[in-house]
């Protein structure tokens, strides 16, 4: 009876044993390993306006208004120096004017949205103020459709100044399946007019749109079957129905 109960255990052993081997090996071929690399991306340099940059307003805008001016050239020092840089000596200006109190918006948009490589992590923005107390916010939308304005601050300074606005963590630019990536979308500046604040002759200037974001790429194995654009541009499914 003792022989029995000792060959049952040795081959409960066996098995457990067994049973941990295979479960290890499963999740060793389904381990990813990521890595971050971060990285400052220029999303926009103002030096033309090929991304159809432009201004709408709000119900309660002056007619005529806003008005907007690409090629403007004046650059902040502090990025490029007195002289400087041939490449970057423009930026983008839009003036507005409202008629009655309240928080009237400026929106300041490319034609179409720019996507953001990456999981972006913070942006900055070169903003030339007129110590008007307006409030600046940044306008992003994740995979799902949905927007967020994120905050940049108030514009009562003078001159120009670097806004850095951060992109909080609960905005999803990830999902569980692959491709995991999902990027989000740049829609747009928004600048609020406050109460109390002046109404008339609002001007704003853009330089050195700037984003600081994580492009490491996930690996595991077959990580490359992820380039869906390369591999199922023209499926042979498609040319066989063609003919």
């Amino acid at each position: 009876m003792k022989i029995y109960k000792l060959l049952f255990i040795v081959l409960l052993i066996v098995v457990s044993a067994a049973f941990l081997i295979t479960n290890t090996n499963i999740n060793a071929q389904q381990t990813m390993t990521k890595n971050e690399l971060i990285t400052s991306v220029i999303l926009e340099t103002f030096e033309n306006n090929d991304k159809g940059w432009h201004a709408v307003g709000s119900k309660y805008t002056r007619s005529g208004f806003p008005q907007w001016q690409t090629k403007i050239e004046n650059w902040p020092t502090s990025l490029f120096g007195q002289k400087g840089d041939p490449n970057n000596k423009y930026c983008f200006g839009v003036r507005t004017s409202y008629y009655r109190m309240g928080y009237n918006y400026l929106w300041i948009m490319p034609k179409e949205p720019i996507k953001v490589p990456g999981v972006a992590k913070t942006f900055y923005i070169w903003v030339w103020g007129a110590n008007f107390a307006y409030d600046f916010e940044l306008q992003v939308t994740d995979y799902t459709g949905i927007s967020y304005s994120l905050p940049g601050g108030r514009l009562n300074f003078l001159g120009w100044k670097i806004l850095r606005i951060d992109v909080p963590g609960f905005i999803p630019q990830t999902q569980p399946q692959l491709p995991r990536l999902k990027n989000i979308l740049f829609e747009k500046f928004i600048v609020w007019s406050n109460p109390g604040a002046p109404l008339e002759n609002f001007y704003i200037y853009l330089d050195h749109l700037t984003v600081l974001t994580d492009i490491a790429l996930e690996t595991y194995d077959g990580d490359i079957l992820t380039n869906v654009d390369q591999i199922w541009t023209n499926p042979e499914s498609a040319q066989q129905e063609n003919k």
